[in-house]
């Protein structure tokens, strides 16, 4: 390559370099309206799956779909059990849709006589009434959660609506199923925060910034093996939680929002890089 022609490939590479920063920080936003059945697998039992197509801004924003499923500490040793935090680990339950207030976890303690499809109001909300419920979702791509959105109780309502918010920074795949609530920070998940009284917030919205960025997400009726202090969803400040065995929580998650980097989109230091390594190349070559 001639130094002519070198020195303006790397001049063009130096424009785009510039012109790249604001593309390269373009996210885009999604929305999952749960406030529906879903695609459901393995439907009627427990361990189903409810499965959610993102929607994104803009337009051309590349599909995000979630998989629901519901999760309970009822198992110890091989009876299902009501729990304590620390000597039940997690067995599948199943994942609920109810109209107008979106998902709820009926456990396998709750349904144990009458079955996961008649565990009447409000246990089969996801709560902390005798077992801890837990929701995780699965997104297509690693996705930066940063609002919630309950569809049950209402604002005005006696029952409690405390939240745990985790996020999976782990390497590989989470493996929930035999695992206990007290042990998942070890294993590679990171408690977002415990939010208190959610249901009573505009929109029953409860908005956060976290920074991290995970392809697996869990929404938990609170549990106080992820910390005693909650953010009051009102105030905005730190405060005690409601202690699960006095306070039950009884909640159901209709929407959920994030965003995700746009895939692909090189980083100018990249192509500056590659411009000296050019430049660096030929002068090798001349001497």
């Amino acid at each position: 390559m001639k130094p002519n022609t070198l020195f303006a490939a790397i001049l063009t590479l130096a424009g785009l370099s510039l012109a790249l920063p604001v593309q390269a920080t373009t996210t885009y936003s999604y929305s999952w309206n749960l406030d529906a059945s879903g695609t459901e697998t393995g439907a009627g039992t427990y361990g189903n799956t409810r499965t959610y197509a993102g929607t994104g801004t803009p337009s051309s924003a590349p599909a995000n779909n979630v998989v629901a499923s519901a999760w309970a500490d009822t198992t110890s040793g091989t009876s299902t059990t009501s729990a304590t935090t620390t000597n039940s680990t997690l067995n599948s339950a199943y994942l609920g849709y109810y109209a107008g207030n979106g998902l709820g976890v009926s456990n396998q303690y709750e349904g144990k006589v009458v079955g996961p499809l008649n565990v009447s109001a409000p246990n089969h909300a996801m709560d902390n009434a005798s077992n801890y419920d837990s929701i995780e979702f699965k997104f297509d791509s690693a996705t930066t959660l940063s609002k919630v959105t309950l569809g049950y109780p209402s604002a005005t309502s006696t029952y409690d609506s405390d939240i745990s918010i985790l996020a999976w920074i782990g390497t590989g795949s989470p493996i929930l199923s035999g695992n206990k609530y007290v042990s998942l920070v070890g294993d590679g998940w990171k408690v977002i925060g415990n939010y208190c009284n959610v249901a009573t917030l505009t929109n029953q919205t409860i908005n956060f910034t976290t920074g991290v960025s995970s392809s697996y997400w869990i929404v938990a009726a609170y549990n106080n093996v992820f910390g005693a202090d909650c953010i009051d969803a009102i105030t905005g400040k730190s405060s005690a939680c409601n202690t699960p065995t006095t306070n039950f929580d009884y909640v159901k998650v209709k929407m959920l929002a994030g965003s995700t980097p746009p895939p692909g989109v090189p980083e100018p230091a990249t192509l500056l890089l590659f411009g000296a390594g050019l430049l660096g190349l030929v002068r090798m070559r001349r001497q």
